[in-house]
């Protein structure tokens, strides 16, 4: 009898202890996720629960710690689907750069909802590879929520911006112009030089 009580407690315990399933935010490029500095790259970002039924509630902050400037807009999806949305709210202090976004709802809104586009503006944003991520573990607030019950909400993405091809410089412009100039300067003055020569032969 006491074996069997034994087992059964280490059951429960199992169960509590299983970590929830997460919520997953997928990042979807719109256009090139690979450009020079001073393009956009954009990101349309769509939230799925895992365990719960659906959600009616949905805290979300999307950061990067490189980026120098992401902007957000929220999808018609998710503006219609809940009557409050979270106004968004820039430099909540997780990343370097960061926005707070999300909202809620007096019934479930679906299982998975498109959140909004992720601009990121890389006009200063150093050259090489770059992560934008929704991490709970960082933030411990991202989530999807229904009824009170949370799931943790993650997911990332990455982007590359290379340094710009140097264009040429007026004054190299005007120097090559000056040298094309130049050399057909002395073209045209050694020519009739050595159309003479060739009559004065013999």
């Amino acid at each position: 009898m006491n074996t069997n009580r034994h087992r059964a407690a280490l059951v429960l315990l199992g169960l509590v202890c299983q970590p929830a399933l997460a919520a997953t935010a997928t990042f979807t490029p719109i256009g090139p996720v690979i450009v020079e500095r001073g393009a956009d790259v954009v990101f349309e970002v769509t939230v799925s629960v895992a365990s719960l039924a659906s959600f009616d509630a949905a805290d979300v902050v999307i950061g990067s710690n490189s980026a120098t400037d992401i902007q957000f807009v929220y999808d018609v999806n998710w503006t219609s689907a809940f009557s409050n949305t979270t106004p968004p709210s820039s430099d909540v202090g997780f990343y370097a750069q960061d926005v707070f976004v999300g909202g809620n709802n007096a019934s479930s809104v679906g299982t998975t909802v498109v959140l909004g586009r992720v601009t990121i503006k890389t006009s200063n944003t150093i050259s090489g590879n770059h992560v934008v991520a929704i991490d709970n573990s960082i933030d411990g607030i991202s989530g999807l929520t229904l009824g009170g019950n949370t799931e943790t909400l993650n997911g990332s993405a990455s982007f590359e911006v290379t340094a710009p091809v140097p264009a040429v410089s007026s004054w190299g412009l005007g120097a090559l112009v000056l040298l094309t100039l130049a050399a057909g300067t002395v073209m045209v003055r050694r020519s009739p030089y050595a159309l003479r020569r060739a009559h004065s032969s013999p």
